[in-house]
This record gives structure tokens, sequence and C-alpha cells, in this order.
């Protein structure tokens, strides 16, 4: 009898923790007032119209034409992290806090400058002035056209999702570097000066933020809900919650909200109230955010299956299956998608009806997402040199 009650002690302590546990977090929630990290929920299942989409076949690009892409500079830059552009520069950014200005028709550097610490987000560019977050937890703010510093704001943490500027105020967010204990803020900045507008704080970690340039900031959150804010004090207009995580900006057309989760999922939600207008399933798994086209919108998976949808039902319109590895997210530049791998292939297919066009391959492995634009295609690779390809002209839509 002895044995036997040693043997369940260690049970028996292990419960009574539980117990105390559960008690105190009970009377601590009743405590405390409502937080903003506590919205009201509401559920999308059972409402708009549904659809199911399957993986089309795969398809043959065995003597597609393609080939090796003429190279038109390299430029020597190492640890690159982020590329984008500017209305005439291209801007590198590397793990070891330069941010660098490149003329893009020479590969010839315009302005460096370095923050000091390894860069944590992909520039945003909006009215003549650059901003990004950094390891050493600030945000800031550099002149386009000099790179010199305009402002810079401490942070509680990396600002690692990429800021969304709209009509001079630019919204970030950051979590507070407490992995038992993640607060997430979200903030508002006055974007001439640096100047705080409005926070918020939430729990846990905000996976993406976007703006829907119709006062709202749209945030997704790791616990797979999804806020619409209004942008003018960062009150909540509604929260929904989705089947898996949105991890990729969201997309507004014509007064709804789009969202793709990392299972396949794809809602469109009315701004005003978040009410589902319909929903489809890839039966895919699609982490590339939603790009808008020209006659609908586009998404691929993973394993570079690609899917247009109409964005006011949902249903396909087309959808292509190249059964490769969609290692960067695609882009989409005067009429077709280019999406990438980062063993140097590059496939060009029509937006508008999902045609293949070509498959180029670039010599070595690319290392961050390539940036297409002005007719040629920007890349880093492992060799420690930013190459600038020329693409072809293409026939056909």
């Amino acid at each position: 009898m002895g044995h036997a009650l040693i043997r369940s002690t260690p049970f028996l302590l292990l419960a009574l923790v539980v117990v105390i546990f559960y008690l105190a977090g009970a009377s601590r929630s009743e405590d405390r007032p409502p937080s903003a990290a506590e919205p009201e929920v509401e559920a999308l299942a059972g409402e708009g119209s549904s659809y199911s989409v399957q993986p089309p076949p795969e398809t043959d690009v065995s003597g597609l034409a393609g080939g090796e892409l003429p190279v038109v500079w390299t430029a020597e830059f190492n640890n690159v992290n982020f590329m984008t552009h500017t209305d005439d520069e291209l801007i590198v950014t590397s793990t070891e806090g330069a941010v660098t200005a490149l003329d893009p028709e020479t590969g010839s550097i315009r302005w460096s400058r370095s923050v000091g610490s390894w860069i944590a987000s992909c520039p945003v560019y909006a009215d003549g002035k650059i901003f990004f977050g950094s390891r050493d937890h600030y945000l800031h703010a550099l002149d386009v056209y000099t790179g010199l510093p305009l402002w810079k704001v401490e942070t509680s943490g990396e600002v690692t999702v990429p800021p969304a500027y709209d009509r001079g105020v630019l919204y970030f967010t950051c979590d507070n570097d407490r992995p038992f204990d993640l607060k997430s803020m979200v903030y508002a900045l006055r974007a001439s000066d640096g100047l705080l507008l409005w926070s918020r704080q939430y729990d846990g970690w905000i996976t993406s933020l976007s703006s829907t340039g119709n006062g709202g900031l749209v945030i997704s959150r790791h616990s797979m809900e999804v806020a619409n804010l209004y942008q003018r004090d960062g009150r909540e207009r509604w929260t929904v919650r989705t089947e898996n995580q949105v991890l990729s900006p969201a997309l507004e057309v014509g007064g709804v909200i789009l969202l793709s989760t990392i299972g396949g999922e794809v809602y469109a939600l009315r701004e005003e109230e978040g009410s589902l207008l319909w929903k489809s399933d890839l039966n895919d798994y699609a982490w590339s955010p939603l790009t808008k086209g020209s006659g609908g919108i586009v998404i691929g998976s993973s394993g570079m299956a690609f899917y247009e949808l109409d964005p006011a039902t949902g249903k396909e319109i087309w959808a292509l299956n190249l059964d490769d590895e969609l290692d960067f997210p695609f882009q989409l530049e005067e009429g077709k998608v280019y999406a990438f791998s980062s063993q140097g292939r590059i496939y060009a297919i029509s937006e508008e009806d999902g045609t293949l066009h070509g498959l180029y391959r670039v010599e070595g492995d690319l290392t961050s997402t390539p940036v297409v634009w002005r007719g040629r295609i920007f890349c880093s690779g492992s060799d420690g040199l930013i190459h600038a390809f020329q693409l072809p002209a293409i026939d056909g839509p």
C-alpha cells in the first residue's frame, strides 16, 4: 500500500499544480478588464458560397523554348536578404545592415547606408522614403534619393512583417520577443516624421498586415484570427476566424477582402462587416501572396501549381501545375506570372489564360526573392553577386 502511494504521489502533485494554475488563471481573467487581445470572434463556417478546386494535372515542360538568360550586368553584394525597387532604383539590403540603391541599367551604386544591424523586413517605398525594420528593434525611414536617415523609432521587438503605407501614415507590427508571454503591437506613425498616432496590443504573433485603401487595416494572427481595424484610431471593425493560418497580406478588390491560408483556403469577405462572400478550397499548400491580375486573382502553391480565381465568385478561371518547388513569391509583370525555384529555374506564364510561355535558367542558386522590372530579372546568388538578366520578348497574351 505504501509503495502504491509513493508511486502515485508524483501524479497527485502534478494534478494539484494543474488545478492551482487553472484557478489562478481563472482569477486573473475575472479581475482584468476586457482587452484588445480578446475581441468577439465570428465563425465563417456555413456562410457564403463554397467551392473545391482540385490541383490540375502536371504540365509537360520538356522541349519548351527558353534556355540561359543573357547577363546584362553583375555587382558584388554579399549576404543579400531583400530586394525591391522604387521608381528609379533597385534597393538591396543585407544581413549586415547595409541598404544600397543601385542603378538598374548599370548596377552601379548610387548610395549606400549602414544601419548597424540586420535588416529584418523587406523595405517599403512610398512618398520619397524607404521604410524598414532592423533586428536591433528600430523602424527606419531613409530618403530614397540620398539614403540619408530621416528618422527612426524604437520598437518593442523586431519588425519582420513589411510595413504598410496609406495616405501619409505608416502602419507596422512587432512582437515583444518574449516567447512565453508573447504580445504584438500594431502602430500607426506619421510617415513624415515618425510621430506616433496610435498603438494597439494583441496576444500572440501577428503574421501579416495590409492596408485596404478604404480606411481599413487588415491584420492576421497566429491564432487564425483576422481583424479589420479602422486606420484612424486602431479600433476593430470586425474579427473572424479562419480554418488555417493566414501568413500573407490580405488583398482588397472592389470592397471585398481576399485572404489565403497555408491550408489552401481562399476567403472573400465583405469589407464592411466581414461576412463571407465565398470560399474556395484549393486542396493544396498555398503560401504565396494573392496577386491581382487583369481578369482575376492569382495564387501559387509550394508545388508550383497556379490558380486564377474570379474575385466575384471564387470560381476557377484557369489552373496550371508545373510540379516544381516555388521557393519565392511569384511576381506579376506586364501580363506574365514569373515563378522561381531556388535552383535557378524561372517560368513565364500568361496571366490571361495560364499558358506556359517559357522556362529559363540562370547559373547558380537564388538566395533571395528576385525582382522582375523593366524587362529584366534581378537576382542574388550564392556566389555573392547580384545579376541582372535580360528577359526575352514574349508574344501572345
